[in-house]
């Protein structure tokens, strides 16, 4: 890879590629809300987050009268929390430009939005689909910040 950071590109395109790398925060922060919310006892959610922290979360979280803390269970919160923060590294290394941290965390979220597909939930499914648009956006953005002839710096 060669040695492009946000500083030495087009103002223009490093604007769009900060943009759709913004979107794997956007991501992780609301999967984490929604697990937060969910361990607390709320029944809303955010349909843009992770649908497999969704799934986890519901496995996980003890209904009245069970025991809370089980192995499974702290397992699970393991998992979640770690799939979480993968989604805020992807956001955080995009940014370098990274072209393979997006194609990796685009085909990720293409496939959690499956989950939405096999849940009938149609809004989820669309704020899927506009997140992937954005940050394949992102990844133009990024393809071309690579492209694009680097400045010379000043030493």
């Amino acid at each position: 890879m060669s040695n492009v950071t946000t500083t030495n590109i087009d103002p223009a395109i490093a604007a769009r590629l900060a943009s759709g790398a913004n979107w794997f925060y956007w991501i992780a922060g609301l999967s984490l809300v929604n697990a937060l919310a969910h361990s607390f006892g709320s029944n809303w959610s955010f349909a843009l987050g992770l649908g497999i922290t969704q799934v986890l979360t519901a496995m996980i979280i003890p209904e009245a009268g069970e025991a809370a803390g089980t192995i499974p269970a702290i397992l699970g919160w393991i998992l979640m929390v770690a799939l979480i923060g993968l989604f805020a590294f992807f956001g955080w290394v995009s940014r370098k430009p990274s072209l393979v941290v997006f194609v990796i965390g685009m085909s990720l979220f293409a496939l959690d939005g499956a989950i939405f597909i096999f849940a009938s939930d149609w809004l989820g499914v669309g704020l899927h689909v506009l997140a992937l648009y954005f940050l394949w956006q992102g990844f133009v953005a990024a393809r071309e910040a690579l492209r694009e002839p680097v400045a010379p710096t000043r030493a």
